[in-house]
């Protein structure tokens, strides 16, 4: 049943009322989007994660979380500017997860167990349900850490993929979107800014 607390307390803490101790997420944590292009592979990835966790009366998980879409950093101006205009961030400024449901894979072993995890992933105003393997963890000094990936196609949110130099170069429609979320309990450190975003445009 840890597991499913942990899943809940990876964000920046339980709701008012509800049940365990309140977690805040460390400056470590990141999303990222990848993929690639004609040309190359790119990064871009945002450190301003935010959300909500909590335990219903029955001890089920809700979890939300919120990254704002111009805080993605593809390591260059241009591509990100491509990018802003392909999530459509003016009207669409945020990309949001809810979980709908998690289920253990296999046993906690050394703090660490694998677990399949439904939810709706919200991009340019599209909405679409997605499924990914997380990786949870619980380190000795109490700290939680649940990292994993999705793979998605941007044509699913009516996302045309990004091209420049009058089309000659394209990026390619399959991406991945990576998390790694890292929280500590609140009594052992106080809430930290988040680091600025860092990105990498990767040679094919």
């Amino acid at each position: 049943m840890w597991l499913f607390t942990m899943m809940t307390m990876l964000l920046a803490g339980f709701a008012p009322g509800s049940r365990g101790d309140r977690y805040v997420l460390r400056p470590e944590s990141r999303m990222s989007i990848r993929g690639s292009s004609t040309v190359n592979r790119f990064t871009c990835e945002s450190a301003e994660l935010g959300g909500m966790g909590w335990l219903t009366d029955t001890g089920a998980p809700q979890l939300t979380l919120d990254v704002p879409a111009r805080s993605f950093d593809c390591g260059d101006g241009r591509m990100n500017r491509d990018m802003y205009r392909a999530l459509k961030v003016d009207a669409h400024p945020t990309i949001h997860f809810t979980l709908r449901a998690v289920q253990p894979i296999d046993r906690v072993v050394a703090g660490r167990q694998k677990m399949q995890v439904t939810g709706e992933l919200t991009i340019a105003g599209v909405t679409r349900p997605v499924e990914l393997t997380v990786d949870g963890q619980r380190l000795d000094d109490g700290t939680l850490r649940a990292a994993g990936e999705a793979p998605l196609k941007m044509s699913d949110f009516g996302i045309r993929p990004p091209s420049a130099m009058m089309g000659l170069i394209r990026a390619h429609d399959d991406i991945q979107v990576r998390f790694d979320l890292v929280a500590a309990p609140e009594s052992a450190e106080k809430p930290v800014n988040q680091a600025p975003s860092r990105a990498a445009v990767e040679p094919r």
